[in-house]
C-alpha cells in the first residue's frame, strides 16, 4: 500500500528544517518496515520551488496513496493541514505508526 507521509518541512529555523527533514526518513523507514511504500515529499524538494510548486507536486503524490500517516505537529504546517483535510475527504486511511 502506497503511504503518504505528512507533516511540518520548512522552518524559518535551519536547524529545525533539518530535524523536520529528518523525521520524514524516519517515518519512510517506519512505513518501509510495516512492508508498505512509503511516500515521502522530502525526496523530491527542489530548493529553488515555491510553496504552490511543492503543495502542486505533493497532492499529486498523495491522491495516488490509499493510506497517509503524519508526524508531530503537523498541524503546525499549513501544508500539511491541506494535505490531512484532502486526504480525509477523500476517503484515505489514516496509519498509526
Amino acid at each position: 500500500m502506497k503511504v503518504y507521509i505528512s507533516g511540518p518541512i520548512t522552518s524559518k529555523d535551519k536547524e529545525q528544517q533539518a530535524r523536520n527533514i529528518e523525521a520524514f526518513f524516519s517515518m519512510s523507514e517506519k512505513v518501509a518496515a510495516l512492508g508498505h511504500e512509503p511516500i515521502n515529499p522530502c525526496e523530491v524538494l527542489s530548493k529553488d520551488g515555491s510553496w504552490l510548486s511543492h503543495m502542486r507536486a505533493d497532492i499529486i503524490e498523495l491522491v495516488q496513496c490509499e493510506a497517509y500517516v503524519v508526524l508531530p505537529c503537523w498541524r503546525d504546517s499549513r501544508g500539511a493541514r491541506i494535505e490531512v483535510e484532502l486526504a480525509d475527504a477523500l476517503g484515505l486511511l489514516r496509519l498509526q505508526v
